[in-house]
């Protein structure tokens, strides 16, 4: 399972205190310190995920191969499933109906899906069908290794990332920000003189960004450039998360927290 930071209600003081007054000198910002307080409570979390080292920081090359490696993984250990003996698959999968404590998949499966498995049906997905419709029926065993084999190609065929896109918690900062301001009346601009790019400039200046965990030209080329990477927050927000913020929740709901970094 992915590590994630446990949710406590801390918030960056400091930051919270100056988007306040800027938000305050705008006017038009409805309920300002309700969106002050979930910035600088995003602040406060990219600071615990560099602290916990959460952030890996891995490329898209290396985020792509290391998931079709281990898709590749849930092939062989497909076909080893189907090379078994016969009798050895049955003992195996008898083996799942004592499983009573200690598997919360146990507590969730119907239970005539645990004792008689699954059966071919017509709407099942074409690339199974060669190792299933052989069988009458087969056990939880295949049909969770499936699942994951499916869940594995529709993530490299629709979600995997693109070229050069390279995720981090600031830019799921940005990208929190973009959501959260326009649903507060403040357009996500990357206009050097617009109140999106100065809010941006503030939560660079009051976030712990543990410099040491992020490399000085990349600090840099943020701190000199805030189009470029409000540009990137807006592509994914659009792209990835268009319905994922509501307006005036605080301090979040429970798709944002986990999406950006809580349990």
């Amino acid at each position: 399972m992915p590590n994630v930071v446990e949710y406590v209600d801390s918030y960056n003081e400091k930051l919270y205190e100056v988007l306040l007054k800027l938000f305050a000198s705008w006017k038009y910002v409805p309920q300002p310190a309700n969106l002050a307080r979930m910035i600088a409570h995003q602040s406060s979390l990219e600071t615990q995920i560099r602290q916990k080292k959460i952030h890996r920081g891995l490329n898209v090359t290396e985020r792509t191969t290391t998931t079709k490696r281990y898709l590749a993984s849930l092939y062989k250990a497909r076909k080893l499933w189907g090379e078994m003996e016969n009798d050895d698959q049955i003992s195996l999968s008898r083996c799942l109906k004592e499983l009573t404590d200690g598997h919360e998949i146990m507590d969730v499966l119907e239970i005539d899906q645990i004792y008689r498995g699954f059966k071919p049906h017509d709407g099942i997905a074409e690339w199974r069908k060669p190792a299933l419709n052989k069988h009458r029926s087969w056990g939880i065993d295949m049909e969770m290794l499936d699942v994951l084999i499916g869940a594995a190609e529709h993530w490299l065929n629709t979600k995997s990332p693109i070229s050069h896109e390279k995720i981090d918690p600031t830019l799921y900062a940005v990208i929190y920000m973009c959501g959260n301001c326009e649903n507060h009346n403040i357009k996500a601009s990357s206009a050097a003189n617009s109140h999106f790019t100065e809010i941006v400039s503030t939560y660079f200046k009051y976030t712990d960004f543990l410099e040491s965990h992020k490399s000085a030209d990349e600090m840099k080329m943020y701190q000199e450039n805030f189009k470029d990477i409000i540009e990137k927050a807006n592509l994914v927000w659009k792209r990835d998360y268009p319905n994922v913020f509501i307006q005036y929740e605080e301090p979040a709901y429970p798709e944002q927290l986990e999406l950006f970094g809580y349990r």
